[in-house]
């Protein structure tokens, strides 16, 4: 019999970071939290049941909010990353397991904490705390949550169009300005909004002074 394959050869993948940064010892659901600070709820652990798991991460994005708010976007995008792995579950096991109640409640509890967790990653964007990879995070946030959406009508009104601005912000800023055009036409379609005309206009600017220094 061959001798198993040595640790130094195929060295076990590291712990996921949000696994180091648990206690054991705390509570797993919000409503046991009693008194915890925003350090001690970002230790929580995982629940053993589905409902447990999204009642952490509606409270854990709540803490993203309230940091968001106050302009704190490095700690509310930590809350956001925490949320997002409560709510994190074997895509095989939601596709056989979960009824339709259960993944768009799923798809409730993610896509505003992802959709969140993008605008941090693009207001860090050019400041010294901006994470490895933030445009491209930013942009993966929003393509989770339109594809999350793309078969669900009751939820697509409330998620794709903001998860397409995000999007096309995401591809002005790359330089990808036919991308972002298309994505904000497919935003617009799901209603007027200040956002949109403000994305196009700076979509327009950027466009411009791309011209201008390519013919310079």
């Amino acid at each position: 019999m061959a001798d198993p394959p040595s640790d130094l050869l195929y060295p076990p993948d590291p712990p996921h970071a949000q696994v180091v940064a648990t206690d054991e010892s705390l509570a797993a659901h919000p409503d046991d939290w009693g008194a915890y600070d925003d350090a001690r709820k970002l230790r929580a652990p995982r629940g053993a049941v589905f409902e447990t798991r999204l009642a952490a991460a509606a409270a854990l994005r709540a803490v993203g909010n309230a940091r968001y708010g106050a302009d704190e976007f490095g700690k509310a995008l930590e809350a956001y990353d925490r949320a997002l792995w409560h709510a994190d579950f074997d895509e095989a096991w939601v596709k056989l397991e979960l009824t339709d109640e259960h993944r768009g409640a799923l798809v409730d509890a993610a896509a505003p904490a992802r959709l969140n967790a993008a605008r941090c990653l693009l207001k860090l964007r050019g400041t010294a705390a901006e994470p490895d990879g933030a445009l491209a995070a930013a942009k993966a946030h929003a393509d989770y949550v339109i594809s999350a959406v793309a078969d669900d009508e009751t939820r697509a009104a409330a998620w794709r169009a903001k998860a397409l601005l995000l999007r096309a912000r995401c591809h002005r800023e790359a330089g990808r300005y036919a991308a972002a055009d298309e994505d904000l036409a497919a935003a617009a379609a799901f209603g007027d909004d200040p956002a949109i005309r403000r994305e196009r206009a700076a979509l327009r600017r950027d466009r411009g002074e791309t011209v201008a220094a390519e013919r310079e």
